[in-house]
């Protein structure tokens, strides 16, 4: 796939008519850009399958809603910003219910 993505990069440089260095170091620059989208793409997909799995875990949420704040500021898709705030506030739910009712110690 990596091979097939920088491809794909390297000739849309050569049709934009850029040459030789110029073209490569853009190729490259856009490869690089697709491979993260990809891997964060893929570990949004692997945060989400682990907070349905454990509805009060706060860390799974809290790096899910950090992939989804990165997603929002690279695609500038505003709904990604709505889900990286909704699992961010429920990443610290647990944090607010615990802060309103402490532990009564056992003496």
């Amino acid at each position: 796939m990596g091979i097939v993505l920088f491809s794909i990069a390297l000739a849309g440089a050569v049709v934009r008519g850029v040459r030789g260095a110029d073209a490569r170091r853009i190729a490259v620059a856009e490869h690089e850009v697709a491979a993260r989208s990809v891997r964060r793409d893929a570990d949004i997909a692997f945060f989400s399958r682990r907070v349905a799995a454990d509805p009060i875990g706060a860390a799974d949420r809290s790096r899910l809603a950090a992939l989804y704040l990165q997603r929002a500021r690279e695609t500038a898709n505003y709904e990604d910003y709505r889900r990286a705030e909704r699992l961010a506030r429920r990443s610290l739910a647990p944090l607010a219910r615990s802060a309103r009712c402490p532990q009564r110690e056992h003496l």
